[in-house]
């Protein structure tokens, strides 16, 4: 099934009740379904599964093209605002985009790369601003094919094309079939569902919805009954003034945004911040953040793990976070354990499956991805032998909890000696001075490598990088002990909170050890 069939039964069982808003105004159910349906129209001549890419900030717009597309039987894809335009202009010539959509937002700086795309037919500006040159979203008139393809295709066809982060390296486009995503919306809605009352909730997305975890979350919610409010990006204020205005049952943030929700509360006037799910992931959350965040932020805390790839695989749930805090704060570190229908294993480096070691983490689940758009290696590479080989190195616990290490292309080999970056850098987060931390392997003519750490102070700290290593000899081996330490304004992340370790290794290294 498409996720249409869902959002067409709550069409037929509430079609008054409102579904989607943004800053500018709200739909109802019939509303939405009438406005996608009237794009897909407009989208009718486009063969089916050609592609339909988007630059835009979250929107009742962005949500209305992901309803028409699929009813349309065509591909979304979804490009990430932060990019250049040359890096757009290479994914949609890679993607080969027939029609773009642009937020008014990042019009401008598409006009410099649009004569690049000649396979391009159509640019449609999303707003309610005319540009000479663009095609305004609100005047697409019906093609002359069937105005809704709902019924056509197969729910084996491909629905989204998302290009990976980028966190490695290159960007790949991965396939996503309708079956793979209504798959999630039912992960997601179990998950959800104990700690939330999802049907006729109330659901802030604020991650982009360039990002599946965003995406999904939209969709689970409107297939739900649900009421979906979207915030154009990440703004302090305006996550805590929603949550001031209407109680929110669910939203999904990166711990560095709940720590600035943290740290705005104070300097704002005395509220009641109703927020009873926030979901989070990209990283794990410190548990000073989190026993504040408790106390002033929302009821229930959840972490996802998982992969553009492979979509949602593994949750640690609000009872978990309770726990963690109920003197267990190592749960914290864990990635939890896996959603229904997932299966993990991890499979060490002489390639034979085993328990409590260090290996690479193969995931068995129902809604892997079809494979890599034109990347026939890469999709071998990541998906043989019945798993998908996540190239992510950890361990499982014996209660079942998933402990990630870092990528195993980042595990340093030094004097001989393997160690996984991420576990050198939970401990430098625990470090008082110390807001942000990467840990990388780099060149060093005795060793071969050395553990690298670059830090980034919190505010009003200073680092003592003696005080660092000594704080580390007290806590890991000393061949873990950084040789190297860096002081660093920022580290470079992705959107959703993801270190970008490539661009710290372009920086960094230089065979520079500590003496």
């Amino acid at each position: 099934m498409k996720f249409t069939d869902y959002f067409a039964y709550q069409v037929r069982m509430r079609p008054q009740d409102p579904c989607m808003t943004d800053d500018s105004r709200e739909l109802t159910y019939l509303d939405a379904d009438r406005d996608s349906t009237a794009l897909a129209a407009a989208l009718g001549d486009l063969p089916p599964q050609s592609r339909v890419a988007v630059v835009a900030d979250n929107s009742v717009d962005f949500l209305l093209l992901d309803l028409a597309t699929t009813k349309a039987n065509l591909v979304l894809v979804p490009l990430n605002t932060r990019l250049n335009p040359a890096e757009w202009a290479q994914l949609i010539d890679h993607a080969e985009a027939r029609i773009v959509f642009v937020g008014e937002n990042y019009c401008a700086a598409m006009e410099t790369v649009r004569t690049r795309l000649e396979h391009v037919g159509s640019w449609v500006a999303l707003g309610a601003v005319d540009r000479p040159g663009w095609t305004a979203a609100a005047r697409l008139t019906p093609g002359a094919a069937r105005p809704d393809r709902a019924g056509c295709g197969d729910d084996h066809d491909i629905d989204v094309q998302l290009y990976t982060s980028g966190t490695t390296g290159q960007p790949k486009g991965v396939l996503h079939s309708h079956d793979s995503m209504t798959m999630s919306i039912s992960q997601w809605a179990q998950m959800v569902e104990p700690w939330d009352g999802l049907r006729n909730g109330r659901s802030l997305v604020v991650a982009p919805l360039f990002h599946g975890a965003a995406l999904i979350m939209w969709r689970t919610t409107a297939c739900w009954g649900g009421h979906v409010q979207t915030q154009p990006r990440f703004d302090v204020d305006a996550v805590l003034d929603a949550a001031v205005r209407h109680p929110i049952s669910w939203t999904f943030l990166v711990p560095s945004m709940i720590h600035a929700c943290l740290e705005r509360i104070p300097r704002r006037e005395p509220a009641d911040y109703r927020f009873n799910l926030i979901m989070y992931g990209g990283s794990p959350i410190a548990e000073v953040i989190l026993r504040g965040a408790l106390g002033d932020l929302g009821r229930h805390f959840l972490q996802i793990y998982g992969m553009t790839e492979s979509l949602l695989t593994t949750t640690l749930t609000p009872a978990d976070h309770v726990r963690a805090l109920d003197g267990h704060p190592e749960l914290l570190l864990a990635a939890g354990r896996p959603v229904a229908g997932v299966g993990l294993v991890i499979h060490p480096s002489d390639g034979a499956p085993a328990a409590r070691t260090v290996g690479e983490l193969v995931v068995t689940c129902p809604n892997p991805m079809i494979g890599y758009s034109k990347n026939d290696e890469a999709t071998a590479a990541i998906l043989h032998d019945g798993g998908l080989h996540t190239g992510d190195a950890g361990f499982i616990d014996a209660d079942g909890y998933l402990h990630l290490c870092g990528r195993i292309k980042d595990m340093i080999v030094t004097g001989g000696e393997n160690v996984y970056s991420t576990e050198v850098e939970d401990v430098l987060h625990a470090h008082p001075a110390v807001a942000d931390v990467a840990v990388i392997g780099t060149p060093d003519p005795k060793w071969g490598e050395v553990v690298t750490a670059i830090l980034v102070a919190r505010p009003g700290a200073t680092i003592d990088v003696a005080d660092v290593v000594s704080f580390c000899r007290d806590r890991i081996a000393r061949y873990k002990v950084p040789k190297r330490i860096e002081i660093a304004d920022r580290l470079p992340r992705n959107s959703m909170g993801k270190l970008l370790k490539h661009q710290v290794r372009e920086r960094y290294c230089t065979p520079v050890a500590l003496s």
